[in-house]
């Protein structure tokens, strides 16, 4: 499928981000099989530890974050060298910021978005970039599609869970204007299509993971008591005050268990301050933040990992977290609940252990029945997690399907040919 002639511009909140891992995979995932890719971060980030991001760090071209005179210089530009494309867009604009007038906050900032559009758009017809992806379905879709509508290039979208649940704005209309939709779940096609979106324009790319990192260990550690972890930021959706509720059931009855906490973020005092008060200090432990490279390690020693997302007070809710997969691929048993696309990875008793959403009681049960499973039945659970991931999740196959469909919706010559 390797074509030169097509260079892809990609478009993110956070390039390299240190919760985008799945953008950057992506990006170069389509690098090795030898297309030229230019990313394009909304925000800056600051530069990361892992020195080889360095060369993506350094090439990424940040969008927020310069003068007012730019901008409005930017604008100018796109005005007097493409009058049609950028025409087209601000009437795009202005009818979607009419829709949303009832909503001041969205309908201001699709107009302010809009200035930061003509920047990108200087940046695409100066980097020759043929075709758009954007990562989200938020703010960022909103500048990639009135910059590429200036450009008179076809854009294309993935979305993945805050962006359809909770920041949901103009979801029908970005469809709509797409070459293609593509999503991380049949759940969020699902949901896309009786919002009102075109079902044929939707299409689910997984956020693939590369299994040669995640290599299985070969048996289950025996630890003196049963551990659990918990990977995620401390935020409502993730489930950590759940799992902590049901941690205090099982230490009321007895069950003998310890957790480890990855992550940060505004609830830790919170559920900190509720081990404390719930006497679990001696079972629950707070790690912080934890570098991508560690986390097999500290996979490798957990009898469970555990994530019970659920759905937070806004309406959001996760989509398919990679972290379930890495430990799936790691051949650690999982459990989460049945929320969103979860159920599409982790399914009760063939890849995994499922709990009822929001119900620490079904929780603390789902983990008792877990620690009771024998190793015969944990080893065959395993087995078809693994499988499974390396079936439907696998990277290099779901950048491949990207690929196929950016490439059938460009009219560059010589290029479908390569499909």
């Amino acid at each position: 499928m390797k074509n030169s002639k097509l260079k892809i511009g990609y478009l993110a909140p956070e390039i390299p981000g240190p919760s985008s891992t799945f953008v950057y995979t992506e990006i170069f995932g389509l690098q090795r099989l030898g297309y030229d890719v230019q990313s394009y971060s909304v925000h800056p980030v600051p530069e990361p530890k892992d020195h080889s991001l360095t060369p993506l760090y350094k090439s990424t071209q940040v969008l927020y974050g310069a003068s007012p005179l730019s901008y409005l210089a930017a604008d100018a530009t796109s005005l007097v060298t493409a009058p049609v494309g950028y025409l087209k867009a601000s009437v795009l604009c202005l009818k979607d910021a009419i829709k949303n007038v009832a909503k001041p906050r969205i309908a201001l900032g699709l107009v302010a978005r809009f200035m930061v559009a003509s920047r990108l758009a200087c940046q695409l017809k100066k980097d020759r970039v043929d075709h758009l992806h954007i990562h989200f379905a938020h703010i960022s879709a909103d500048i990639g599609m009135y910059a590429a509508t200036m450009c008179g290039i076809p854009f294309s979208i993935t979305a993945h869970a805050n962006d359809i649940f909770d920041n949901s704005w103009l979801l029908n209309e970005k469809v709509s204007r797409s070459a293609f939709f593509a999503t991380i779940s049949q759940f969020n096609r699902v949901y896309l299509t009786q919002r009102g979106a075109d079902e044929e324009k939707i299409k689910i790319i997984r956020c693939g993971i590369d299994p040669s990192k995640f290599i299985s260990r070969e048996k289950q550690p025996v630890n003196s008591t049963f551990l659990m972890g918990f990977l995620g930021r401390l935020v409502e959706k993730k489930g950590a005050a759940i799992l902590l509720a049901a941690c205090k059931q099982l230490s009321d009855q007895g069950v003998d268990f310890r957790l480890e906490i990855v992550g940060g973020g505004p609830l830790q005092d919170e559920l900190q301050a509720f081990v404390a008060n719930n006497n679990l200090s001696d079972k629950v432990s707070f790690l912080g933040a934890m570098s991508h490279s560690e986390v097999s390690s500290w996979l490798n020693g957990l009898n469970s990992f555990v994530l019970p997302c659920v759905k937070d007070r806004r309406g959001d809710m996760d989509g398919i977290p990679v972290a379930l997969m890495e430990a799936m691929l790691m051949g650690v048993p999982v459990i989460s609940t049945d929320i969103s696309g979860l159920p599409e990875l982790v399914m009760d008793q063939q890849t995994g252990f499922v709990a009822k959403t929001e119900s620490a009681a079904s929780l603390a049960k789902t983990i008792e029945r877990m620690m009771a499973t024998d190793e015969i039945g944990i080893t065959k659970i395993v087995s078809s997690a693994i499988e499974l991931v390396c079936q439907e999740f696998e990277q290099a196959a779901n950048v491949e399907k990207l690929l196929h469909l950016i490439i059938e919706n460009n009219d560059l010559p010589g290029v479908k040919q390569h499909v």
